[in-house]
C-alpha cells in the first residue's frame, strides 16, 4: 500500500509545467522533484520525467536531461513522450560532440517509433550527420 502524497500531485504538476514553459527552469524542477517524489503512481509521471529533462535541455545541461530523458525511455518505452524523449537524448548527444551516439539515437528512433515527427525529424539529422 502507496502511502498518500503530502502535496495535491495535479497541482504541483501543473505548476512545473506552466513554470518549465514560462522558462523558470528551477522552480520547474523542484515542483518536478516534489511531484516525482510524491506521486509515483501519477498519471502524468511520464510527463515529468520528459518535462524534468526539457528544463536541463534549456539550460544546456545535456548530461542531467539525457539521464531524465533515458529513465523515461527505459521505464515507460510506451508513453506518448519516448519518442520525443528518444529524440532529445540524441540531441543532447550532439550537443555534446558525440555524433556517433546521437546518430545511433537518431537510428533507433526511427526504428522504433517510425510514424512520429520525431522520426522525421531524426531522418532529416541522419542526413546532415
Amino acid at each position: 500500500m502507496s502511502k498518500r502524497p503530502s502535496i495535491d500531485c495535479e497541482a504541483t504538476y501543473d505548476d512545473g509545467f506552466v513554470m518549465t514553459r514560462s522558462g523558470e527552469y528551477t522552480k520547474a524542477m523542484e515542483a518536478f522533484d516534489k511531484f516525482l517524489m510524491e506521486c509515483p503512481d501519477h498519471e502524468n509521471i511520464e510527463n515529468a520525467y520528459y518535462w524534468y529533462g526539457e528544463c536541463f535541455y534549456a539550460q544546456e545541461k545535456y548530461m542531467e536531461a539525457i539521464e531524465k530523458f533515458t529513465f523515461l525511455t527505459e521505464h515507460h518505452k510506451n508513453s506518448p513522450k519516448a519518442g520525443q524523449a528518444l529524440y532529445k537524448i540524441a540531441r543532447s548527444n550532439e550537443e555534446l560532440g558525440k555524433k556517433a551516439v546521437a546518430k545511433k539515437i537518431f537510428q533507433q528512433l526511427v526504428d522504433d517509433y517510425p510514424e512520429t515527427l520525431e522520426a522525421q525529424q531524426a531522418r532529416e539529422k541522419l542526413k546532415e550527420l
